[in-house]
Order: structure tokens, then C-alpha cells, then sequence
């Protein structure tokens, strides 16, 4: 009579030693086995075998993605059989040895993921399981779409690139059809579920030997690195190295088109928090910095993805230098909301205040207060800059004066300056970062702002000359002085609008059936471009923005808001924030505030505002 095939939430696991660092490894067996009448293929045979961490054998840790597969596959484990996933399957299936057992640690087997407590604990372990194993093997599934000759063909590539041999690099990238061949299968590599997954960045970063499978397939992780960085470095090498053998074509137009595109960015993500963790044996960045550069959007909406969005925060923590001051975690018992809303705290508490800036709205969920960053949603890069890279110091020298309190679980109070409410907003100004910028709307914003300035008493008064220059500091919500590509000046408003007139025309006469001499008319303005520099930075600048209002206070500072702002909302600083923020009364409680979001108030972004006489005020925001 066949065995029946049980559930992995029925195996029934030994308790770990949490004092002693204690994991499960699975005892993979070799090929050589007895033949079992449950099916016709040959099924896997293991045992969970428990070692100390630290003190055990060499072994394997898996790195791959649970994914959506629904199909499973039996795997014996003792004298019971279980469903597993078929990916697990597959993998294991390509590190079985053929007459020596391995050992192998891969999270869906050997964590009780039906125990909470005992997830916490183990996840807590992840990187130095993962910094511990002998190799960490990174499963992108089985063998589709030419992916074991792509990854054969970037073994060897490689293998040229780090032995300085481009001419061969080159000799292997020659003919259409061959490019074309290799930039379908690479889209199709990098789009893989693997690079996807957010738990794989601890996993792929942490690893001291690291090995990326596919299929039959494995190279080494420095073989596609050295392709990823040789590539992008393309347009500079074509002009040197390249140029005296007649390669500058191939280089431009062939290898760049076959190995970038939009589905590159998390591949080329999860490659730079490797190289970035392995350039910092101490690891100094704080959560904060961690979670931005991992989650947060820059110029594009890949966003990487987990089942359970706790591990939105789980999956990184360990790679954070300040990861001791988050110690409830990891907590599985803790819901969605109070996981974010705790580390939020924290990190406020610790001085990052501007991590308000990474509160954006609408939201699709309930449940998280307005003043903590909902994980779960698309979050882009703030328009006034991270932090770290921007100039700005909007609460001048009261950097250090912040106390936090948290009356109640969704309350926090700040101390704060409240600056103006807002008088007006004009219209909204979101472009879509996967598209052309829209000319005629970007010069509608800047009229916009323009209007508002010219209207502003505290411009009047202030003596501004330069009204045009005031624009363009406002419109593009940055701190741009230190930029040498260009002086932000009436002339440069006047060159922008004149640029932005120009671009909307030719888009519009080849939208209603441009002819050759447009296109040629096109290919002209597009070296005018590059060789004004900074018109072309500025204008990329506007299309990198989002959710953007222009706005006028009652006494007359102008600004831009998020898009959701309305008049009768205040501009406030929060003391040790560096840009102000967006508040708005509640309507049943005038003493207590929600977060609207950041704010660029022409004027005070470098601390012209908070004096040592200014009124300090306590915000609660909820």
C-alpha cells in the first residue's frame, strides 16, 4: 500500500536549543538509494539533523524564491514523505552528489514556519547562517528561454572581463542575430521571480562564496558582476580603449541594448547591496538608510517583494548597523501595523526625523498612522532628496533639541515650529518616471510658480530681483547651488522655458505625422541638448518628481506640497528635521494633527526661519 504524502505543517519537529545557537540542517542523500513503489521517478531521501551554529560541518545554504508555484513534489525526510514545493525540489535535485551526502539549509525545511516564536529566532540567525555556509547557492529555477547558454556564455565572459582580455569580450558579442539571441535570454534572466524577492538581499550579500544556479548550470556571482559593471562602463571605455579597434558600434548599440533595459534594475540592485556590504566589513548603516536604499523608488517602479509584509522590515534588519537598538525583533506574534509603527518610533527616536519624508499617500491600507511609512505601498525617493545627500537645514541649529513622546500606540508628539497655513495650491504635477517628460504641462508648472511668485508680498519685501531663478529653486524642490552644471538664473528660466517651447512643439508635430526633416529637425535639438548640460539636467530633474502642488501661503511664502495639500493646512518644522512638512487639523480633535508630507517653502529650507526666539510648539500627530 503507497505511503501516504503529509503536509510539512504535520512534521513533526524537534524543538531547537535556543542557547546554543542551535539549526536544523537537511542530510541530503546521495543518488544511490532503494527505489521506492510510490511513484515511478526517483524521490529525494533526507534527515533533519539538528547542529550547533558555528560548530557544525560544511554545508549549503539555499538561496531562492517560494514564489507562486503551486505545484509540489514528495520528499522523504526519515521514513515519512512530505509535499514540498517543486522549486525546493528542483534545486535540491541539482545539489545532490552522486555518492557522498550534503548538507543543506533551506528556510521552508528547516524552520517549523507553523511555530512563530521559533521563526522569530531563526530569522534572526539568517545572516550568519547565510556568512557561515561553506557556499551559498542562489536557485533561479530550472533550466527556460536559453538560460543554461546564457549563463555558460557569461561564465566565460567573465572570465575574460577579470583577465583584461575585452578583444575577446568583444569577439564573442559580434553579429545581430547573436545580440539579439543574448539580450531576449538576459530580460528573461533578470525578470526571474529570484531577483524579485526581497529576503534574497541578506541572503546574496552576506554569502563568502556565492554561486548562482540555473537549470545544470552554475558560475560564480563575480562572473555576472563583472558583466553588469563592464557594460554599464560601456559609453567611457567605447572612447579609449575601444575606439583604435573600430568597436565604438558594437559597444554602444550591441552589448549596452542586449544587456540593459528595465529588467536589469534588480538584478543590478541585489549586485550593489552585495558589493556594498562586502566594502563595509563593519556595516555602517543605520536601518534607515538600509530600508531607503532597498525599498524605495528612484527612477523606476521595480519593487521588491515578500509574501508577509513584516519582512519588509525582518528580511534587512541584520544587515543594519544599529540593528541592537531594534531588539523585539524579529516578533512573527506582532501584527503588520505595530511592526512598522515600533521601528518608526525608534528611528525617530534615534534622530531620523526626516524619516517622515518617506510617508507618502494616498494609501491603499487602514490601519498605520499617517506619521509612519506604510511599507507595504510604492514609496518613491523624496523630492527634496534623501537626508544624507541633500543641503538642506530647515530647523537651522535646533538639530539636537527633538523629543519624541508616543502618548498612545497611534500618537506620537513633536516639537515643532508652525511656519503658515496655505492659502492656495496650483494644479498637480505627477509625470510618469517611464515616460517622457510632457513639455507643455512642465511649462504650465513653471508659469504657475511663477505666478505665485510674482504675487508674493515676502518676495516683494525680501527684495527678490530674481523672480524667474525663485522659480526654478521652487519647481524643482532642490538644493541646487552646489551643482556646477548650472546658475540658477532669470536667463536660465528664460532658457528653459525657451527649451521646454521647443521639445513641445517637435513632440506634437511628429505625434500628427512628423515627416523626415523632424526627425532631422529632432536629432539636431538633441545635440543642442547635450551641449547645454544643465537646460538638459534641469528638465530631467522635473520628470523625476512626483506628486507635486504649487502653493502660496497667507503671508506670502511660496512653495511646492504633495498633491493631496489644500488650503487651510499648515507648514511646519520639526525641530532636527532638514525640510518642513505638510500638517492638517483633524477635524473632531483641532489639537491633534495628521502628516500630509513634505515640503519645499522657498526661504527657509537653510534655517532662515527657526530662531533661538522662535515659539516651540508640541504637534501630535496621529
Amino acid at each position: 500500500m503507497a505511503q501516504k504524502i503529509l503536509s510539512l505543517r504535520e512534521l513533526a519537529y524537534r524543538p531547537l536549543a535556543e542557547d546554543r545557537h542551535e539549526v536544523r540542517l537537511l542530510q541530503l542523500k546521495h543518488k544511490i538509494h532503494e527505489p521506492t513503489p510510490l511513484i515511478g521517478d526517483r524521490i529525494l531521501c533526507c534527515e533533519l539533523i539538528h547542529v550547533e551554529r558555528g560548530l557544525c560541518q560544511p554545508y549549503i545554504a539555499l538561496s531562492y524564491s517560494w514564489g507562486r508555484n503551486i505545484d509540489h513534489a514528495p520528499l522523504r525526510i526519515g521514513d515519512q514523505h512530505y509535499h514540498v514545493n517543486a522549486t525546493v525540489d528542483a534545486a535540491l535535485r541539482q545539489l545532490q552528489s552522486e555518492d557522498t551526502d550534503v548538507l543543506v539549509w533551506i528556510d521552508q525545511i528547516c524552520i517549523n514556519q507553523q511555530d512563530d516564536v521559533e521563526k522569530g529566532h531563526q530569522v534572526k540567525q539568517m545572516k550568519e547562517i547565510y556568512s557561515d555556509a561553506e557556499t551559498v547557492v542562489a536557485w533561479l529555477g530550472s533550466t527556460e528561454n536559453g538560460s543554461d547558454r546564457l549563463l555558460r556564455h557569461i561564465g566565460r565572459i567573465g572570465n575574460f572581463i577579470w583577465a583584461g582580455e575585452h578583444q575577446r569580450v568583444f569577439a564573442s558579442h559580434q553579429g545581430e542575430e547573436a545580440l539579439e539571441a543574448i539580450g531576449r535570454a538576459f530580460r528573461f534572466l533578470c525578470e526571474r521571480e529570484y531577483w524579485k524577492r526581497l529576503w534574497i538581499m541578506q541572503e546574496f550579500a552576506v554569502a563568502s562564496r556565492l554561486r548562482i544556479a540555473c537549470g545544470d548550470v552554475m558560475i560564480w556571482d563575480w562572473q555576472l558582476q563583472a558583466v553588469l559593471v563592464f557594460v554599464n562602463r560601456l559609453p567611457a571605455k567605447g572612447q579609449d580603449i575601444l575606439a583604435r579597434e573600430n568597436a565604438v558600434e558594437l559597444l554602444s548599440r550591441g552589448m549596452t541594448r542586449a544587456y540593459i533595459s528595465s529588467a536589469t534594475s534588480f538584478t543590478e540592485g541585489v549586485f550593489t547591496r552585495r558589493a556594498r556590504y562586502c566594502s563595509r566589513k563593519d556595516n555602517d548603516d543605520p536601518l534607515i538608510r538600509v530600508l531607503v536604499t532597498t525599498l524605495v523608488l528612484e527612477h523606476d517602479c521595480n519593487q521588491p517583494l515578500t509574501t508577509d509584509p513584516r519582512d519588509r522590515i525582518f528580511s534587512v534588519l541584520q544587515l543594519a548597523s544599529d540593528r541592537d537598538d531594534f531588539g523585539c525583533f524579529p516578533d512573527y506574534t506582532w501584527s503588520c501595523e505595530k511592526v512598522f509603527r515600533e521601528a518608526t518610533l525608534i528611528m525617530l527616536r534615534q534622530g531620523h526625523v526626516d524619516l517622515l519624508a518617506y510617508c507618502q499617500f494616498p494609501r491603499d491600507s487602514l490601519g498605520v498612522p499617517t506619521w509612519v511609512p506604510d511599507l507595504r505601498m510604492r514609496i518613491l525617493s523624496p523630492c527634496t532628496g534623501h537626508p544624507w545627500t541633500n543641503h538642506f537645514h530647515a530647523s537651522g541649529k535646533a538639530l539636537s533639541q527633538q523629543e519624541i513622546l508616543s502618548p498612545t500606540a497611534e500618537t506620537i508628539v513633536l516639537q515643532g515650529v508652525l511656519v503658515d497655513t496655505v492659502e492656495a495650491c496650483g494644479d498637480t504635477w505627477d509625470p510618469d518616471w517611464l515616460e517622457p517628460i510632457d513639455h507643455a504641462a512642465a511649462r504650465v508648472y513653471l508659469e504657475q510658480i511663477r505666478g505665485f511668485c510674482e504675487n508674493s508680498p515676502r518676495l516683494r519685501a525680501s527684495g527678490e530681483t530674481e523672480i524667474g531663478a525663485a522659480c526654478l529653486y521652487i519647481a524643482s524642490c532642490a538644493d541646487i547651488p552646489d551643482d556646477p552644471l548650472m546658475e540658477l538664473t532669470d536667463k536660465a528660466y528664460d532658457a528653459i522655458l525657451g527649451r521646454l517651447d521647443n521639445l513641445a512643439v517637435r513632440t506634437q508635430t511628429v505625434e500628427e505625422g512628423g515627416n523626415a526633416d523632424v526627425h532631422e529637425g529632432q536629432d539636431a535639438l538633441d545635440h543642442d541638448l547635450e551641449s547645454e548640460n544643465g537646460v538638459h539636467w534641469y528638465i530631467e530633474r522635473l520628470r523625476l518628481l512626483h506628486s507635486r502642488r504649487p502653493f502660496t501661503s497667507k503671508t506670502g511664502f511660496v512653495g511646492s506640497v504633495p498633491q493631496s495639500a489644500q488650503p487651510g493646512d499648515i507648514v511646519c518644522i520639526f525641530l532636527g528635521g532638514k525640510i518642513p512638512y505638510v500638517i492638517r487639523r483633524v477635524e473632531d480633535d483641532p489639537e491633534i494633527y495628521v502628516l500630509v508630507g513634505e515640503a519645499y517653502v522657498h526661504g527657509i529650507m537653510k534655517g532662515e526661519f527657526v530662531r533661538s526666539d522662535s515659539e516651540i510648539v508640541h504637534i501630535m500627530l496621529r
